[in-house]
């Protein structure tokens, strides 16, 4: 708890960055789980949003603030020349009043970063219930899962259960888990249908699984390098839990295979995409973390894991623990933080840094494309374009990167 209590500005060694990542994670997987609950008729972009609001940084704070938590934290080394003994002073010779010393300088980020860290330790290294029990002693506006009712979170929306028993039962088998309500799993399933309710359903659970994957992938991380920091941990974290990665991660479990309600084109282009996968695994030996450079995958495809999550997080009585037992291996081999990839940009924005290089990254639209501009001590380097603005950007990172690291263009790095 000291720790939670510790800013970086008093002991770089020992504070709270690393609980507040996981106090964070936890936080939004509750909201999370209460939003989805209780508006079964909110879209994802709205379940977003709302999510912000609950657990922004100046909610947090004003609960910080309430709570009188401000005098147990450590922000400040101690400075003699500001401190004055406690006692008494006279004021014009006459009136007597009581020195109180000024308390320490906490900006409203920093009351906000220790609730989060407290109700990460109580995550870290108390009980299940623990966390919650800080949540509501802070006064934050979360209401508690468990009291919600969710018998009706998917009647609304599924017309009839498309999943065959037999590939049920091979599904079950696959993930190691036997779901009680097997209606659970259809969106999830539906990924890459083109029905606007199965798109409706499948975007409210994927956002559902993605705070669940991760909270758990960064509590793993913290909990299994110890001494790694917090800036590396979100790089890993992000490497495991981008949609390019996730829709490999599907691939490589052959879980596209459950895959329902999708035409003979849709097929062929996720076999297709499966065969690339396959074949950029044998090639370096390890999966794309960010996708492959030439293909996007699939639509829907990179949400088929974090839906299979959420539903079995429905399914169990929202038991997140479960969950991570039943994804974790669909995950592996997780990224060690010698081993794993820096997304394109992130790594183009290092190399640039490390070598005092402005760089500018600049973008339009023009006759429906999205075109990417690298430009590099004002000249541009690489350029890129795709209908899809993420890939844009990544294409046009990874053509810089080349021509900043080539043997022709050693007069980039003087």
């Amino acid at each position: 708890m000291q720790e939670a209590l510790t800013s970086g500005a008093y002991n770089v060694y020992h504070s709270y960055e690393r609980l507040e990542l996981v106090g964070d994670s936890y936080l939004s997987l509750l909201g999370a789980t209460v939003l989805y609950l209780e508006n079964t008729a909110s879209s994802k972009d709205d379940l977003a949003s709302s999510l912000h609001s609950l657990v922004e940084n100046k909610l947090l704070f004003r609960c910080a603030e309430a709570s009188g938590i401000a005098a147990y934290v450590f922000n400040e080394l101690f400075q003699i020349k500001r401190w004055i003994p406690p006692g008494l002073r006279f004021e014009k010779g006459r009136t007597m009043q009581r020195v109180i010393p000024e308390g320490q300088r906490i900006s409203w980020r920093t009351l906000a970063d220790v609730v989060e860290a407290i109700i990460g330790a109580c995550v870290m290294y108390g009980r299940s219930e623990d966390a919650w029990k800080a949540v509501s002693w802070f006064g934050i506006p979360i209401k508690h899962p468990q009291n919600i009712a969710c018998s009706h979170v998917f009647k609304s929306g599924v017309r009839k259960n498309q999943i065959f028993r037999r590939q049920m039962a091979h599904l079950e088998k696959h993930l190691q888990y036997k779901f009680k309500n097997h209606y659970l799993l259809n969106p999830a399933l539906s990924c890459c249908s083109e029905e606007e309710d199965d798109i409706f359903q499948l975007n409210r659970l994927a956002f559902l699984g993605d705070c669940i994957l991760s909270h758990h992938v960064a509590k793993h991380l913290l909990i299994t390098h110890q001494a790694v920091g917090v800036g590396t941990i979100n790089e890993i974290k992000q490497a495991v839990i981008n949609k390019e990665n996730l829709a490999c991660a599907a691939i490589r479990n052959k879980l596209h295979g459950f895959i329902i309600g999708i035409d003979a084109s849709q097929r062929e282009a996720i076999l297709a995409y499966a065969t690339a996968v396959e074949s950029e695994c044998l090639r370096t030996g390890a999966a794309p973390a960010y996708g492959l450079l030439g293909l996007l995958p699939p639509k829907g495809l990179g949400d088929l894991v974090p839906g299979i999550a959420a539903a079995i997080y429905l399914d169990c009585g929202l038991d997140s623990d479960l969950v991570w037992k039943v994804i974790r291996p669909l995950l592996e081999p997780l990224p060690e933080p010698g081993t794993f990839s820096m997304h394109p940009i992130r790594e183009l924005t290092e190399f640039c840094r490390a070598r005092l290089l402005s760089l500018d990254i600049q973008w339009g639209v023009q006759n429906g494309m999205y075109e990417v501009n690298v430009i590099v001590n004002r000249e541009r380097i690489a350029r890129a374009e795709h209908e899809d603005k993420r890939f844009a950007r990544k294409y046009a990172a990874v053509q810089a990167l080349d021509v900043l690291q080539s043997s022709e263009n050693k007069s980039w790095l003087k």
